[in-house]
């Protein structure tokens, strides 16, 4: 039994099938699957989470790494279901936004948006 079933089992009895159906409709739709591009890329999702010299860092990369691979596995997507949408959402951002200057650090909270397309 998958790891993500298990967990479902446990925290949702009798409600399991209907959490993880919410998170396949959440993500399926073309603004889901943006956000799960972005979320890969803020997780680490697709490279490594290790910052040499500083465990602590590594280790918050690592959980929001485990995070992000818990939606994916939920969302019922495959490794090249996310590599596809990081490329898509690559080249659209190339074309139509300007370039992110963001860092995923522990000391700032996360990431923050640089001009930002909704102004926030």
């Amino acid at each position: 039994m998958a790891r993500w079933a298990q967990w479902l089992r446990s925290v949702w009895p009798g409600r399991g099938q209907a959490v993880a159906a919410a998170y396949v409709r959440t993500f399926a739709g073309d603004d889901g699957k943006r956000v799960l591009a972005d979320l890969a890329v803020y997780c680490h999702a697709a490279r490594s989470s290790f910052v040499a010299g500083d465990p602590q860092h590594t280790a918050f990369n690592e959980g929001a790494r485990d995070a992000f691979n818990h939606i994916r596995a939920m969302a019922g997507l495959s490794w090249a279901d996310i590599a596809g949408l990081i490329e898509e959402e690559h080249h659209v951002r190339h074309r139509s936004e300007p370039a992110r200057t963001d860092r995923n650090t522990p000391g700032n909270g996360g990431a923050q948006p640089v001009d930002h397309p909704s102004g926030w």
